[in-house]
């Protein structure tokens, strides 16, 4: 056991001294700014303490403040919140008053103040929450009323000038005097476009929409409002890198507008927006033909601030099988819905998916299917690349039930089960089709194959299934009958196929027609 626990030890030092070399700093040219080293957690890690934490909080009923992991704990049934350098500082900041009302209870009971019975909210758990409190990467700057012609504050992206740190969550506040504004200067902007991005706003709440300037930001210019005066003494900053590619990334200069006034105010991206709806439309496709339903752009990045609605329609009597070969939208921002019929109000098949793991393969339950595809402001992906095609009803039918009803002019695909794959053993498939009184149905095998004299396909005029009845009986093997098409003799049609206990293949493939001439 002692010499598991040294070999982890060195590995630890080992692992530990890599990182120090890897990291290390490049020597530092002339008139360039020496950058600090990021020593901060990455975001994933970070993410794990947070919901760990979260998880400790919640089995007590505490929420962290505001809901913000990086600022403290939120004091039950107050409008209060102590900050993670007031937890365990040997003061109470929660529940004051209900330590007041138990304090003065121990005078009526003992006729003196005791404290060792009466406590606040906080206590030794409450220590232990401090300890896990997640590490934040960026910090919170105050520009007095006495420095407000005078200081501006300095904001760097993570290792400037050099390349910022993959995986990186920060943020940063800068308040002013009370009274007074705040303008914001972007001087500075390299990033890797889509994936690592900046948002700014009014306030003290990161990444708040309804405060926003600044969204999700990313690439190689400055954004549009690149200077501009805030609406209050506070302003937020956020900025988000990715695992892969990285850049020079950001630097920023925040003043009162006493020492610089940018001469407008910023504003929210999200007011009177109106996305872009000048994509989709229908769709119409042939009985088994396929189609490659494709985001916007594709296979190149989507557009951002679109809302597409496609109708896709089949033959009445089809279905349609939907395979996600590639999707890749920011989550969750940017999402896929699709459902039956042409009414997206109804009960989707698929709602609001987003993310980078394709939905499982959907099947429609008619011949008409609708798909909405909405992006945001920023931040573009991928997108999708959906293969639509004609799929036949593969369920195996039996006396009682699967008799397929045809309109008029109508067709349906029907198959053996796991078509094109290899039917099941044991098999006794009845299928049954009819249509109005007075019309007729075209049968046509597209596609046979079976264990020969085995596994067998018959079928015929009406619902009994017998030789009396039959076009063909009994027929196997790896070609089509001989007979591989019939107009029935009047509104019906039957079809069985029976496979044994061994041996399979790929089984039926076939279209019935409803005939709209009598």
């Amino acid at each position: 056991m002692d010499l598991i626990v040294r070999q982890v030890f060195l590995w630890t030092v080992c692992a530990l001294l890599v990182s120090w070399v890897h990291s290390s700093t490049a020597p530092i040219s002339k008139g360039q700014r020496r950058g600090k080293r990021d020593n901060n957690p990455s975001w994933k890690y970070t993410q794990f303490q947070i919901n760990a934490l979260k998880a400790e909080l919640m089995n007590f009923d505490h929420t962290f403040c505001r809901g913000n992991p990086f600022e403290g704990v939120q004091c039950v049934e107050e409008n209060l919140c102590a900050s993670w350098t007031e937890i365990c500082d040997g003061r109470q900041k929660c529940a004051l008053d209900a330590k007041l009302d138990c304090l003065n209870q121990t005078i009526i009971s003992f006729g003196t103040i005791d404290d060792r019975v009466c406590d606040g909210d906080e206590n030794e758990r409450w220590c232990s929450w401090k300890m896990q409190a997640p590490q934040r990467c960026g910090k919170d700057y105050v520009i007095k009323a006495e420095k407000a012609r005078s200081r501006s504050v300095k904001i760097y992206s993570p290792n400037w000038p050099k390349r910022y740190t993959n995986d990186r969550f920060c943020y940063w506040t800068v308040t002013g005097a009370e009274g007074h504004k705040l303008s914001v200067r972007i001087k500075k902007f390299k990033t890797e476009r889509n994936f690592d991005y900046l948002s700014i706003g009014n306030g003290d709440r990161y990444d708040d929409e309804n405060s926003m300037i600044v969204f999700k930001h990313s690439g190689l210019q400055k954004p549009k409002q690149k200077k501009f005066n805030t609406k209050s003494n506070k302003v937020w900053i956020s900025f988000r890198s990715d695992d892969w590619e990285n850049e020079r990334g950001f630097y920023i200069e925040v003043s009162d507008t006493l020492r610089y006034d940018a001469g407008v105010v910023g504003k929210n991206p999200f007011k009177n927006n109106k996305r872009n709806k000048d994509c989709g439309g229908e769709i119409s496709l042939e009985a088994n033909e396929e189609y490659q339903l494709t985001s916007p752009g594709y296979p190149n990045t989507y557009i951002d601030n679109q809302e597409c609605f496609w109708i896709i329609r089949m033959p009445p009597g089809r279905r349609m099988e939907l395979q996600f070969d590639l999707f890749d939208l920011e989550e969750p921002l940017d999402y896929l819905s699709l459902g039956n019929g042409n009414d997206s109000r109804v009960k989707p098949l698929l709602y609001k998916h987003s993310g980078r793991a394709p939905p499982a393969n959907i099947i429609s339950e008619g011949h008409l299917l609708w798909v909405k595809f909405v992006t945001s402001l920023a931040i573009a992906r991928n997108g999708f690349n959906i293969k639509i095609k004609d799929v036949p009803y593969s369920d195996c039918g039996d006396e009682q039930v699967n008799i397929k009803t045809l309109a008029p002019g109508s067709s349906i695909s029907v198959s053996t089960p796991n078509y094109p794959l290899e039917y099941d053993n044991n098999l006794n498939c009845v299928y049954r089709f009819q249509t109005n009184e007075g019309h007729r149905l075209r049968f046509r095998i597209v596609d046979f194959s079976s264990e020969l004299g085995y596994d067998k396909l018959s079928f015929g005029n009406g619902f009994d299934v017998n030789e009396r009845t039959a076009v063909v009986w009994s027929h196997s093997g790896s070609n089509k009958p001989s007979q591989s098409e019939f107009v029935s003799e009047g509104q019906s049609v039957w079809v069985s196929f029976i496979s044994d206990i061994v041996g399979t293949s790929t089984g039926l493939l076939a279209d019935v027609q409803a005939l709209e001439s009598r």
